[in-house]
């Protein structure tokens, strides 16, 4: 349904210009407690939506959700890399997409790494917030 509502929200020809890029969970796919529900989302905005897992998580990580420590970018960074394979070659638009948005830091590690690729990129940020209601059914 997100995935649906983001694309009813673009214009008509926009997908056409846009790579989503889903910021990578903290575990590997090789991981039990690997979460892939971001791409999920990009994936159901529609089959013409253009893809790409650019960026990777290289190590595991505890969620930032978990525990009271604040992450430095540094320490994020050491457990991402960039497939450059699949950066565009052309000037489209790149959306980073999130289910969170708790600090930023994921969101402004990935858009630096993108930007060290292709700094003519042009870069945003789409978050997708979720909530559970207690006492509704």
């Amino acid at each position: 349904m997100i995935g649906k509502t983001i694309a009813w929200n673009l214009e008509s020809n926009a997908l056409r210009t846009i790579i989503f890029v889903p910021i990578p969970p903290s575990k590997m796919p090789s991981h039990p407690d690997y979460d892939d529900r971001v791409t999920q989302i990009a994936r159901a905005i529609g089959p013409a939506a253009d893809v790409r897992d650019i960026i990777v998580s290289s190590a595991n990580r505890e969620p930032f959700h978990v525990g009271s420590k604040r992450r430095k970018r540094a320490d994020l960074r050491a457990t991402l890399q960039v497939q450059q394979h699949l950066l565009p070659v052309d000037e489209k638009f790149v959306v980073l997409l999130d289910d969170m948005l708790t600090t930023g830091c994921s969101f402004s590690v990935c858009k630096a790494m993108l930007l060290e690729h292709r700094p003519q990129a042009r870069v945003i940020g789409m978050f997708v917030a979720r909530r559970v209601l207690a006492g509704l059914d």
